[in-house]
């Protein structure tokens, strides 16, 4: 288990008796993304969130982060590059000045 995923299983561990049921949703910082995952898979997860006090998808996303995290650094220093790159390649396609029908006039009212 990469450092990443041992930290988030020590707080999830850490908050289990406290009522952190739900997490953040819906703000501009959040991108839902559904992912097939295998029967054994979603019954693991809903009986760790049952036992963590943790809504599954909540859970899910913490996991799911850090184990990007973990994964990436583990990655020699040129994939990170070539993560890095197309990380910037995606963000710059979804701005919306690069979006079809979009036009930006500067000044004028």
């Amino acid at each position: 288990m990469g450092r990443e995923l041992e930290s988030v299983t020590a707080r999830l561990i850490a908050a289990q008796g406290q009522h952190e049921y739900s997490c953040d949703c819906s703000s501009s910082a959040v991108r839902p993304m559904q992912v097939p995952i295998t029967t054994a898979g979603n019954l693991s997860l809903r009986a760790m969130a049952l036992v963590l006090n943790r809504d599954p998808a909540c859970l899910a996303a913490d996991l799911l982060g850090a184990a990007l995290a973990d994964v990436q650094a583990s990655c020699s220093a040129d994939i990170q590059k070539q993560i890095r790159a197309a990380m910037h390649t995606i963000e710059q396609a979804s701005l919306p000045e690069n979006q079809p029908g979009t036009q930006f006039v500067a000044g004028g009212t």
